[in-house]
């Protein structure tokens, strides 16, 4: 299931006109992204529940993280 969504999400990035010239350095950069976040993230919430000693914390920033993300391509892609 995971692998058909990538596909398709790196075939919409293939399609737009901003991106289309550099599919190749898109593919890659997206693929880089999304090799990072399953590394980073489960470091990143087991520090924050040391620091905080609280579970709500670090799904705050989880949540927090996931919604810039979201923000800031849906402004990238739409130029915005």
């Amino acid at each position: 299931m995971i692998n058909g969504v990538l596909t398709i999400t790196l075939a919409a990035l293939a399609e737009h006109k901003g991106f289309a010239e550099s599919t190749g350095g898109v593919v890659g950069f997206v693929s880089a992204l999304a090799n990072v976040g399953p590394v980073a993230m489960p470091v990143l919430f087991g520090l924050f529940i040391d620091i905080t000693g609280a579970f709500s914390v670090s799904l705050f920033f989880v949540a927090a993280v996931s919604g810039s993300v979201f923000v800031l391509s849906a402004r990238l892609i739409h130029g915005r």
